[in-house]
């Protein structure tokens, strides 16, 4: 397990460490990853689902398990961190932790992060707290130069619904969009229901800084090129965004779809091979994607609520959204989400949670909030 580390420095330049971390039991923690496949959830009934208590055996990760990454994994790194100075981390992953939710099980001990003293460079001690973390593929996604990923009124936006295909309806992913569109600080594209082809994409993507997917996806574990996007007339693969070239503007992507963020480490060890490899090496494109299935309404809140996040505050950087979002996804409350959904009436958070206790939250329910992870530096 390989960390790769940015330390704080007064000046413009950052020094980069790779530390490897002794600390880790790692057979213990490979353990824990076992991740079968959740039950399909679309449509009514799917918030009751989501909280029933008697489908243990379909859920890809168990409490237990995330809380054993988080104090076996991410609290090491952290008094790493604060033993050498650290601001920023980025995690690479090999073998089977390039399948482990990195990103939640820090969001899960970030309450117990250490707060690190950073020079400010006009000789006082400013503060900063470590409170997210970015993942790679490889140590060479994080030295390659990545554009910023800051959207201004200068950006522009590709957001795609493809709710409607062949796999089945998301009734969640048109508001997501609808959403997303409206929170965007820049230009807008929405492609939506039968506009979601192959072709309009690949074409729309082209001018995009910033581009956004909600609909079905799958990482292809047999050939990793053949990770797709299901748009409405068929899936829109890995092979194709390549061949077409369509990835040259792009700074930062958000797939809001299945496991397409998920990386084959056993054909290539020294890296996981897929849509992150892709992207960071060779765009420099920063992506926010789950690496495992994800259920369309729990897709739809986070998605809107790290867009909400970090295009409300310039500064504030997609890993540090992703953390907030997950982090506040896990522990808030179902009478909470349904207030806060009351500022994106689409999602019709209300009715969907009418015969659900307030006083409920998902945070014993990884496999809803944990997928989601950021990748890039």
């Amino acid at each position: 397990m390989l960390t790769w580390q940015r330390t704080a420095s007064a000046g413009r330049d950052r020094e980069y460490k790779l530390v490897n971390l002794h600390e880790i039991d790692a057979e213990r923690l490979k353990n824990t990853l076992a991740w079968p496949q959740p039950r399909p959830a679309h449509g009514s009934g799917v918030v009751s689902q989501l909280l029933d208590d008697t489908a243990l055996h379909d859920r890809p990760l168990t409490s237990s398990g995330l809380h054993l990454l988080s104090t076996q994994l991410a609290a090491p790194i952290a008094r790493a961190c604060a033993a050498e100075g650290i601001d920023q981390v980025t995690l690479i992953p090999l073998g089977v932790f390039a399948d482990a939710p990195l990103s939640a099980a820090w969001a899960l001990a970030a309450s117990g992060l250490p707060t690190l003293p950073l020079p400010s460079g006009h000789g006082r001690t400013a503060t900063a707290t470590v409170d997210a973390v970015g993942v790679a593929p490889s140590a060479r996604s994080v030295r390659n130069r990545t554009p910023g990923t800051a959207a201004t009124r200068h950006s522009h936006l590709l957001t795609v619904s493809a709710h409607q295909t062949a796999a089945g309806p998301l009734p969640w992913a048109h508001a997501e969009s609808t959403a997303i569109g409206r929170l965007f600080p820049g230009t807008a594209t929405l492609l939506r229901g039968a506009d979601a082809t192959v072709a309009a994409v690949l074409s729309s993507i082209a001018h995009a800084s910033h581009v956004h997917f909600a609909g079905h996806g799958a990482f292809a574990h047999a050939d990793p090129m053949q990770t797709y996007l299901e748009c409405v007339d068929g899936p829109l693969t890995l092979a194709d965004l390549i061949s077409a070239g369509a990835l040259t503007e792009t700074r930062l992507f958000i797939a809001s779809a299945c496991s397409v963020g998920a990386g084959d480490t056993f054909r290539t060890p020294d890296q996981a091979l897929g849509l992150p490899t892709v992207l960071l090496d060779g765009h420099g494109c920063a992506l926010v994607a789950p690496i495992r299935p994800v259920y369309d309404i729990a897709a739809a809140i986070f998605a809107i609520r790290a867009a909400e996040l970090m295009w409300s505050t310039p500064t504030r950087t997609p890993a540090q959204a992703v953390w907030r979002a997950q982090s506040w996804l896990a522990h808030t409350q179902v009478g909470d989400l349904v207030a806060w959904g009351a500022a994106h009436p689409a999602l019709h958070l209300a009715e969907a949670f009418a015969e659900t206790d307030p006083r409920l939250s998902w945070l014993s329910r990884p496999d809803i909030w944990a997928p989601f992870t950021y990748f890039g530096r």
